[in-house]
């Protein structure tokens, strides 16, 4: 059994590795390394975040036609070429303008690629990892993979960057990022061999009823019970998790005022309380579910947060600092593997209920979703930094982590809205393998 878990989550491992280096480093290396002016940047960021999200249902209903581990064989090479393209492409043109087409015309390439890796094995999950509490522990081991795949893209990458462009980011080579655009692409692959060596993919049944549209299957959606609002619970996670990692950097500078060395041991206590948090989640779904283990981990998530609102300006690193942090932590565990361990009992119950190989589709609206919901949330972040403008002569910081807070409450109020309607197919009593 660990074998299969292991194996079937190591692809999460190359997965977050580009999805996180893209999100946390492409755009200061474009606007600080090779001076693209941040609008232009920007744009190009933007068109292939979207882009990538947009694809993710094409490829769904693409990959469920056919066999879906080739598709991924394939396409895995792309998608390494793809990301390494990103950062020597914009390179070679002297103009803004032309280097941001470039990048944008480069995002398009990998995006179609990483969508090709990516859908097809989560469209795999309903039949390869049957049962309700098999999946939720599915979901732990991937987001352990998840989570050390974000931690070496926010940590070991920049790190080996300068280290090696003579001790900080901005005054490193672009060869130096492209050198180690590689060595990740290179270790994405090498993450996906276990997946494609020992995990089988099931011979898929055929129907007798027309196959639907792939609009009309993710239109149909609506009508599979508890699709719908699971998939905006969904959302509401990744909002919460995405603002409060894209503002944490901002937050331990100006709020308690952390040098690098400091930030990067709440980073690590934050990670570190994450991943050994995910198997007492999992346990505790078992003992619950999954929703109401969502709801502990949004209420834990809240208490690090109230904690760290009240830490004063120029507090250092306080104990209060590393308990806010490993509640954080934790609490972002739930909130990272509950909704995915969610997302193959929808898939199988559309795909039950339309008697058709619908899977990936039915998946593919939940990573679109996650992917514009991080856009969105990069977004938010941004305006609420222009908002608060210049806080170093105030005397609190707290509205930095606003954005987070009042994000994990209201999805803490979905959650419990969900709870209370009792929505068919949010707990173990529809699942039909137990």
């Amino acid at each position: 059994m660990w074998k299969t878990r292991l194996a079937f989550g190591s692809p999460d491992l190359a997965l977050s590795l580009l999805f996180a280096t893209i999100n946390g480093w492409l755009l200061f290396y474009l606007v600080t390394i090779l001076d693209i002016p941040p609008l232009l940047a920007g744009a190009a960021f933007i068109f292939g975040r979207v882009l990538d999200g947009v694809l993710d249902p094409i490829i769904g209903d693409w990959a469920d036609r056919r066999a879906r581990k080739p598709v991924i064989g394939w396409a895995l090479p792309f998608a390494a070429v793809g990301f390494i393209s990103l950062w020597i492409v914009p390179a070679l043109f002297v103009t803004p303008g032309s280097a941001a087409m470039a990048t944008g015309l480069a995002f398009g390439i990998f995006a179609l690629a990483y969508s090709c890796v990516s859908v097809p094995r989560l469209a795999l999950l309903p039949a390869v990892v049957t049962g309700y509490d098999a999946r939720t522990g599915q979901a732990s081991v991937d987001m352990g993979f998840v989570f050390v795949g974000v931690l070496v893209a926010s940590v070991a990458f920049p790190g080996a960057i300068a280290s090696a462009g003579g001790g900080t980011l901005a005054a490193s080579e672009p060869r130096v990022w492209m050198a180690a655009a590689f060595g990740l692409a290179a270790l994405a692959v090498l993450a996906y061999l276990p997946f494609l060596v020992l995990i089988r993919e099931p011979a898929q049944t055929s129907s007798a009823k027309p196959r639907p549209k792939p609009w009309v299957t993710l239109v149909d959606l609506a009508r599979t019970n508890g699709a719908v609002p699971t998939l905006v619970l969904f959302a509401g996670t990744v909002l919460t998790l995405v603002t409060l990692q894209s503002i944490l950097p901002f937050w331990l500078d100006r709020g308690p005022g952390l040098s690098a060395g400091g930030q990067s041991l709440v980073l690590l206590i934050v990670f570190g309380s994450t991943i050994g948090s995910l198997p007492l989640w999992s346990m505790l779904a078992g003992h619950l579910c999954k929703l109401r283990c969502l709801m502990v981990g949004i209420a834990v998530l809240l208490a690090g947060l109230a904690i760290a609102m009240t830490l004063p300006v120029g507090s250092g690193l306080t104990q209060g600092l590393l308990v806010a942090a490993a509640f954080a932590g934790a609490g972002a565990g739930a909130l990272s593997m509950c909704p995915w361990a969610m997302i193959p009992d929808v898939a199988e119950a559309h795909a039950r209920r339309l008697a058709a190989a619908v899977e990936g589709t039915a998946s593919a609206a939940f990573t679109m979703t996650n992917k514009l919901a991080v856009a969105l949330a990069l977004f938010l972040n941004s305006v609420s930094l222009n908002v608060l403008g210049d806080q170093d002569n105030l005397s609190a910081v707290w509205p930095f982590l606003l954005l987070p807070g009042i994000l994990a409450a209201v999805t803490l109020g979905l959650a419990g809205a969900m709870r209370v309607s009792r929505l068919p197919g949010l707990d173990r009593s529809s699942d039909t393998s137990i």
